[in-house]
């Protein structure tokens, strides 16, 4: 694997490798299908979502590993989607007790699927290194939790990064934060469903310079 020295030597045209399935220029696209909270608390939900993801022929699957307490305040609302009801709550619900990260990857490497866990906070981080991910996965919102991208790149892990709602500023941040690990970067639309005027693919050749 290779790893970046400082930014100033980034080369978006080095490939990354997740276990070993190199991801860049000239490789074939690399497939992700997101379990997210979609297991709906079930661990044999989880499991047929893979089984779907294998017959898919997707590269991945990734979990989302949020905790309610470490990454919500309490009596936070969570809008007219769920009317009164806390998103701590909401949340809460649909974590995925740490046990289930090493079961849902050997059964994930059973089916000839990599499996990679979004950070959110540094317990969960934890959680996803126990289990023995393959990939983390930044999301859009948590680039800018600087400390925790520090932690992340102390791990020695792939990591994929989702772009939304930041500057290319931030990115760049985020990119130094996290400069000895092998980075991706994803272009992402925090807006769904995202209109066409506001797809922006051109922002992906302003990431090759960053």
């Amino acid at each position: 694997m290779q790893s970046n020295n400082n930014s100033t030597n980034r080369n978006p045209y080095n490939p990354i490798y997740i276990d070993d399935t190199s991801i860049g220029i000239g490789s074939d696209c690399f497939v992700i299908a997101e379990i997210g909270s979609n297991h709906d608390g079930e661990l044999w939900r989880a499991k047929q979502l893979i089984d779907i993801a294998a017959t898919a022929k997707c590269d991945a699957v990734k979990i989302q590993i949020p905790l309610a307490a470490e990454c919500y305040p309490p009596k936070t609302k969570y809008g007219v989607f769920y009317g009164d009801e806390e998103i701590s709550e909401v949340i809460r619900r649909n974590e995925i007790p740490n046990e289930w990260v090493p079961q849902l990857k050997r059964y994930a490497h059973d089916h000839g699927l990599l499996l990679g866990a979004s950070a959110d906070g540094f317990i969960g981080l934890q959680a996803m290194i126990q289990g023995g991910v393959d990939f983390v996965k930044i999301p859009s919102f948590t680039i800018s939790h600087i400390p925790l991208l520090k932690e992340v790149a102390l791990q020695g892990l792939p990591v994929l990064i989702s772009t939304g709602v930041h500057t290319l500023g931030q990115v760049e941040e985020a990119l130094d934060a996290l400069d000895e690990s092998q980075l991706g970067l994803l272009h992402f639309v925090s807006a769904y469903p995202t209109e066409i005027n506001e797809v922006h693919l051109s922002n992906i050749h302003l990431f090759k310079r960053a």
